[in-house]
């Protein structure tokens, strides 16, 4: 009788490999279908799998192993492990792979990266393209060039008689979420044009309306209340909920806020989805949740990605700006900096107040200048004016504000004053935006 193969599944549309982090029984030991197995981390989180049946458990892959997708990690059952019991494929895939290798591979690259790669000798074949399209760019290639500089550098530098290197400590493989986020950043840094804007808030009204709710909000943050409050600003600027894809602006229906949380496994990105639709003790309420189950590595698909807009705050390490790398998908980062008394000019006079600074990234092929200042405006509006009519969803909850139609003719449709969150009495020009919202075809409603 065969034994029933242990292998690591695909756990999201993205996940290529895996690594086993526990096994909760010892190889050899018996096992009942049913009972905790193993324990398995992917580029997101970690998840743990069942035993599928009862035998005896053969470990395949050891701890701290990382393998891709559908590869056997282990078995269980009275019968010997198969040599080949490590291979990554289905039984009938090698066929299909065999016949797919022996095609010649069709490379995928812009006409500037062909002509630089012309230029300097870089066999295309060679690159792995850094966007989603799968299309070689420029930069892919011009990076490759920098790395081929490196190298021969390297080699140079370790002759004999050349001046002497660095002593290497230790080099640590990264695996798991680390490697996920090198390779995103790395990515989003490359295809997204930043543009970053900072903006000075008075934290005043911030701070007293968190002293005023925290009696009854347990574990209420200043965080808390920034998220709520780029949640309602976002929502009554539509045409900023949007992510571009190959020649289509994209926009989303619903704004999705997410917050960076620092764990033992390094930095997750958890997504509190609807957020605009909340009050601040449901919004709070939810993201002590999905703290929680970050730190203990239990976040799940659906609570990672696609975010509207995503907020890091290391105001309490004592940094006041930064110029943040916007996460890949999305179309904006805030940074939030640290409160600080500073001295600000009010009625001609110098005063001290508590201060801080929003350094807002944005995908430049979603917001120009204008449109950015519009968000970047009505934050700091909405955070210096927070009021206790602001708040009186706290405990009864509205719907967001109904957006209006935009107009397709030449002159820009207005946000009236009322529309916008907090009273901020800010307006939204639409002409650049609206021409370009004409190219796409769907307005979908992002992963709930």
């Amino acid at each position: 009788m065969q034994n029933t193969k242990i292998v690591m599944p695909k756990l999201g549309q993205a996940m290529t490999e895996g690594v086993v982090v526990r096994w909760h029984c010892k190889n050899g030991e018996r096992v009942t279908a049913g009972e905790l197995l193993v324990t398995v981390e992917t580029d997101k989180a970690t998840y743990d799998l069942e035993a599928t049946a009862s035998g005896t458990l053969h470990v395949v892959v050891q701890e701290g192993e990382e393998v891709p997708i559908h590869t056997v990690i282990g078995e269980i059952g009275d019968a010997p492990v198969q040599a080949d019991t490590t291979s990554a494929l289905p039984p009938a895939e090698p066929v299909v792979q065999q016949r797919i290798a022996s095609r010649p591979r069709r490379v995928l690259a812009s006409p500037k990266a062909k002509r630089l790669a012309a230029e300097r000798g870089i066999d295309l074949s060679t690159l792995t393209p850094s966007s989603a399209d799968g299309v070689i760019s420029a930069a892919d290639v011009e990076q490759a060039a920098e790395n081929a500089v490196a190298q021969q550098q390297s080699a140079t530098a370790t002759r004999p008689g050349s001046a002497p290197t660095r002593t290497e400590r230790e080099r640590r493989p990264l695996t798991g979420i680390r490697k996920a986020s090198a390779r995103r950043v790395q990515a989003a840094w490359q295809t997204i044009p930043h543009i970053v804007q900072m903006i000075e808030v008075d934290a005043g009204a911030l701070q007293t309306v968190r002293e005023r709710l925290k009696a009854d909000i347990a574990g209420l943050t200043l965080n808390d209340l920034i998220l709520h409050a780029a949640a309602r600003v976002l929502a009554g600027l539509p045409d900023l909920n949007a992510t571009v894809e190959n020649e289509e602006l994209i926009l989303y229906d619903g704004v999705d806020i997410g917050f960076a949380v620092d764990s033992p496994r390094g930095l997750l990105v958890p997504v509190i989805r609807g957020a605009d639709g909340l009050s601040i003790a449901q919004l709070a309420k939810d993201r002590q949740r999905l703290v929680e189950v970050a730190r203990a590595g239990q976040l799940q698909p659906a609570d990672m990605g696609q975010a509207s807009l995503t907020v890091s705050n290391l105001g309490m390490f004592g940094i006041r700006a930064g110029t943040p790398v916007i996460n890949l998908g999305e179309p904006i980062l805030v940074f939030v900096g640290a409160v600080e008394e500073r001295p600000v000019v009010r009625n001609g006079q110098i005063i001290a107040r508590p201060m801080l600074t929003l350094s807002i990234a944005y995908d430049h092929r979603v917001a120009d200048g204008v449109a950015a200042s519009r968000l970047s405006q009505g934050l700091k509006e909405a955070l210096e004016n927070l009021g206790s009519e602001s708040f009186s969803e706290v405990s009864n909850p509205q719907p967001p504000t109904p957006r209006r139609p935009w107009t397709n003719g030449k002159s820009a449709q207005c946000l009236l004053a009322s529309d916008m969150p907090f009273g901020c009495g800010a307006t939204l020009m639409s002409g650049a935006l609206t021409s370009r919202r004409a190219t796409a075809e769907r307005i979908p409603a992002r992963t709930r």
